[in-house]
């Protein structure tokens, strides 16, 4: 996703969907980050909060779709993506 081609074969084949959350809401459902390198620094909800920060301007620029995830559960999230998914 960071690297433009990548990012830009993935807009052009079909339809991307950025699931945002805030840093603090993936810190819980992460916990720790075991397993993710790049959340071994403590603590994982700043780590993430810099990750974002990186890396939002390229989510933003290849999403078709963002949808907030934070305080909904997988029922929801499903009903916002068919709501929002084209038909065409």
């Amino acid at each position: 996703m960071l690297r433009p081609e990548s990012a830009d074969l993935m807009r052009a084949t079909g339809v991307v969907v950025w699931l945002t959350a805030a840093p603090d809401v993936l810190a819980g459902r992460l916990g720790a980050g075991t397993g993710r390198p790049l959340l071994a620094e403590a603590p994982v909800a700043n780590r993430l909060d810099e990750l974002l920060a990186a890396r939002r301007p390229v989510y933003a620029a290849t999403a078709h779709f963002e949808v907030a995830t934070d305080g909904k559960n997988p029922t929801e999230v499903v009903a916002e993506l068919e709501r929002l998914w084209p038909t065409t």
